[in-house]
């Protein structure tokens, strides 16, 4: 199999193909996911938990059991694009029959151009079906195994799970009446959150097959399935996937709908105070404007700035909006406007010509747009956040 990317295939797109079904295929196009970006913030996770960083990041089964020699770890063997490869390669003596399992959670904090491109995919798709109350994580699953380690199981989020390289299947199962009677269930919970998880240990999944829903995909193709629901994956030779865990903040909690249509703008106080009690981000330095910026991710620090350095531009300055992610705005107690995009909040004056230029600049539409002396500052901010680009002076 090759690992190696095609290329990107622009625009933007993530479709749920069975609404209201409890798991579903999923279509995807979404420039800036692929392996190239996912190997990269999958070894930058492994990186950090060599390192020796506080918090369960990344982990490495080989023939079933945990490779704690970091020598081996993914990280080692090079962030290009033929490091998958070369890593496989080297792997082969130590993985025989018994296949390989890597995994990486919270990813989307160590690659930026990856949380700036899942921000502006998963926006649209978030606003449908609502805002989880829960963290939203972004998680690298790569290997070559008959059953994920630990085996069927189920965990309090909704789930995205992106197929980039090679072939995977889903095994899912009932919603109620399963698993059988008398099967022993392993409570556990989610590295941070503690959300809940629960395994079936002792049950082979390909025992129990014959009553599991199987969905499989390859490249550009996925599957979606709601929180609770009891699953299995499986891999068909060596594949890459990208899966996006979206918590509950308790459970059975609904997602809280949007307030419109579309997750971007200014947002009524009514509705923020409501998603500051839905995820519990109200009082806590993370405000639930940037939050809901991030989708509730928490971002990779900014990339270089997309401003001319040093300064805050000069007469003619342009911009143009690159991206579909939300930049969202609401008066602050003070009387000013907070700004919100990417999970990062600024501060500008509350004024008619900041309001009448921050809608317009801030759609993807492809325009070139002037920027007022007054919003210069606010420009090179959301430049900086990677919601616009610079364009030359006139």
């Amino acid at each position: 199999m090759s690992v190696h990317p095609g290329p990107e295939r622009p625009p933007t797109a993530l479709v749920r193909e069975r609404d209201g079904a409890s798991c579903s295929p999923v279509r995807w196009t979404v420039p800036g996911v692929g392996v190239g970006s996912a190997w990269r913030a999958m070894c930058a996770a492994f990186a950090a938990q060599a390192s020796g960083t506080p918090g369960q990041r990344a982990k490495l089964l080989v023939q079933g059991v945990p490779e704690e020699r970091t020598a081996w770890w993914p990280h080692r063997w090079g962030g290009d694009e033929a490091g998958p490869q070369r890593w496989l390669a080297a792997l082969a003596p130590l993985v025989g029959d018994g296949g390989c399992f890597a995994y990486a959670r919270d990813v989307q904090r160590y690659h930026r151009p990856l949380f700036e491109a899942l921000v502006g995919a998963l926006a649209p798709y978030l606003a449908r079906l609502g805002m989880p109350g829960g963290p939203v994580e972004a998680e690298v699953f790569f290997g070559d195994y008959r059953c994920t380690p630990g085996g069927i199981h189920r965990e309090r989020c909704a789930n995205v799970h992106l197929v980039l390289a090679g072939t995977k299947s889903m095994h899912f199962w009932p919603d109620s009446g399963w698993p059988p009677p008398g099967t022993p269930v392993r409570a556990d919970g989610a590295p941070d959150s503690g959300a809940p998880e629960e395994y079936l240990p002792g049950l082979d999944p390909a025992a129990v097959m014959g009553g599991a829903q199987t969905l499989t995909a390859g490249k550009g193709g996925g599957f979606s399935w709601t929180a609770g629901t009891w699953h299995v994956g499986e891999t068909h030779g060596p594949a890459l996937a990208l899966n996006i865990a979206a918590y509950e903040r308790t459970t059975g909690a609904d997602p809280l709908p949007l307030w419109g249509e579309r997750l971007h703008g200014e947002v009524p106080p009514a509705w923020l105070t409501a998603y500051g009690e839905h995820t519990g981000s109200r009082d806590t330095e993370w405000g639930p404007l940037a939050r809901l910026s991030a989708l509730g991710m928490r971002p990779a620090p900014p990339g270089p700035p997309r401003w001319p350095e040093g300064g805050k531009g000069g007469p003619g300055d342009r911009v143009r909006c690159r991206t579909a992610a939300p930049v969202l705005w609401a008066e602050d107690r003070r009387g000013h406007l907070s700004v919100a995009a990417m999970g990062a909040l600024t501060t500008v004056p509350h004024t008619a010509e900041v309001r009448d230029w921050l809608a317009p600049a801030t759609r993807p539409d492809g325009v070139p747009r002037a920027v007022p002396p007054s919003c210069r500052t606010l420009a090179a901010w959301l430049c900086r956040q990677g919601i616009l680009d610079h364009r030359e002076s006139a």
